[in-house]
């Protein structure tokens, strides 16, 4: 491709997924011209046809990208496009219709930067970064989220939202160390799936600062039913920077019989244009939707707060995010040396943190 270096114009793969026991689902960026296709488990050979990668794949394979299947439904977050400029998160496959983001919204993004997924319950979760518009700031700020979408979302009504996620919601990521003044750890660069520890879902997170900042890095764990509990509450209002939204929460996929669409949180008082008997609740409730994504509560680390920081000699992106079955369980964190460790549960509340480099002596440091 012109412009673009040789080695950059190779098959890369950035989705390898089983997409069931005897496929494997795998998209490549085919030299900026993303696509994808099926594989069988057994000989490694194509199974039918190739897919278009469009919204499953990056052009640019520099591109973040996240992916995973539930109930027969890819679910990925990327770009559409190959100056990056249309973030989106995509439902395809399956037997449900195809959905996708607002596009060029920056209400919903705003140059995202894809982390992981993970479904727990009926929702799948996106956690990202991006350029925060809530605050009345000059300069660019970054902030960590978390997105939330219903799995069975059907999409909205042909004049509003049509093909588009009605059950789209995102809150802010609090990993900070607390006091008069917060300290913050606004860059998100890597998550677990959902674990149990102290009986609880959690997910494991590592944060940084940015890089115009006092180097550091964190581990901050998040409760999945605190999560869930924030999507809950109030929206911020149209306007960001002021007080919470009068109405209160749109509940994602409604009530059964609703088709999907939102209605206003029962507690508060509804408007108008909102009420069964009106003509177009339906659409008033969808266009609540598209104004008011972002959660006026936050995501914060109460229940095992900042369980790790370190101040790392150099800046390295976190190599390695794993579970595995030992020590009920221990989670491997390699996020640059010397800010590596092994984190695990002791006891009911206590997380042990010990260097990579005293498991294993011929450790070779990232830096």
């Amino acid at each position: 491709m012109k412009g673009k270096q040789e080695g950059e114009c190779r098959n890369f793969v950035k989705v390898l997924l089983l997409r069931d026991e005897s496929t494997l689902f795998v998209c490549g960026s085919n030299a900026f011209n993303p696509v994808c296709a099926n594989y069988s488990m057994d000989t490694l050979q194509p199974l039918g046809d190739n897919i278009s990668g469009m919204a499953r794949c990056p052009y640019d394979p520099k591109h973040a990208n996240v992916a995973l299947f539930s109930e027969g439904m890819l679910f990925t977050a990327t770009v559409t496009d190959f100056l990056a400029i249309d973030a989106v998160i995509y439902r395809s496959l399956g037997d449900r219709p195809t959905l996708r983001t607002v596009k060029h919204d920056s209400k919903w993004f705003k140059e995202p930067y894809f982390v992981h997924a993970v479904e727990w319950g009926s929702h799948i979760y996106f956690f990202f970064r991006e350029i925060a518009m809530e605050f009345n700031y000059l300069e660019k700020v970054v902030v960590s989220r978390v997105a939330r979408v219903c799995k069975n979302d059907v999409g909205g009504s042909p004049r509003v939202l049509e093909k588009q996620w009605t059950s789209f919601l995102k809150a802010r990521l609090n990993c900070s160390v607390p006091g008069d003044s917060h300290f913050y750890f606004n860059v998100l660069r890597a998550v677990t799936g959902v674990v149990s520890l102290g009986g609880r879902p959690v997910v494991l997170a590592v944060f940084s600062t940015p890089s115009n900042s006092i180097p550091g890095s964190a581990v901050c764990a998040f409760d999945m039913t605190q999560v869930a509990a924030v999507f809950e509450g109030r929206f911020r209002g149209p306007e960001w920077s002021g007080p919470a939204d009068q109405y209160g929460h749109i509940h994602p996929g409604g009530h059964p019989g609703s088709h999907g669409h939102p209605e206003p949180k029962r507690e508060q008082r509804t408007p108008r244009s909102l009420r069964p008997e009106h003509s177009h609740s339906a659409l008033g409730g969808l266009g609540k939707t598209r104004t008011h994504s972002l959660c006026s509560l936050e995501c914060v680390c109460k229940a095992f707060r900042t369980v790790m920081m370190a101040r790392p000699r150099c800046r390295k992106h976190p190599r390695l995010v794993m579970s595995t079955a030992d020590c009920a369980p221990p989670l491997g964190l390699a996020v640059g040396s010397p800010a590596a460790h092994w984190v695990g549960r002791v006891g009911q509340a206590c997380l042990l943190f010990v260097p990579l480099s005293m498991l294993f002596p011929l450790f070779s440091p990232l830096c």
